[in-house]
């Protein structure tokens, strides 16, 4: 077997490379699908265009933002700090409602445990 020179060791790695990081992105898009199916169970509200079709990531996305489009906006309190919020659910007093920056904390702390 031929041994491979550093150029081709170097194409070799970066494949390698990338192949982990698709195996990574294929892992989160999966996750993205399934908080939006469970977000939609919770709220009550199944879409359609979400539920019947299985879909790329980017196009996952653009369907999502376009749902959200369409949603309703309702105002709610922010668990954590009190400030005013909109939301585009329909608030569930079993979850916590968070404003944007609240949010934000929430998804920082989490990332770091």
């Amino acid at each position: 077997m031929k041994s491979l020179n550093e150029s081709e060791k170097e194409l070799v790695q970066k494949l390698v490379n990338f192949e982990a990081a698709f195996d990574e992105f294929v892992r989160l898009a999966q996750d993205l699908r399934i908080m939006v199916r469970n977000h939609s169970e919770i709220v009550g509200v199944y879409p359609e265009e979400v539920k019947q079709t299985v879909l790329t990531p980017s196009e996952l996305s653009q369907k999502v933002r376009e749902i959200n489009e369409k949603k309703d906006a309702y105002e709610a309190v922010c668990d954590d700090c009190g400030a005013t919020t909109t939301v585009k659910f329909k608030p569930n007093p079993k979850w916590p409602i968070r404003c944007l920056s609240c949010y934000k904390k929430h998804m920082a702390e989490k990332q770091n445990e």
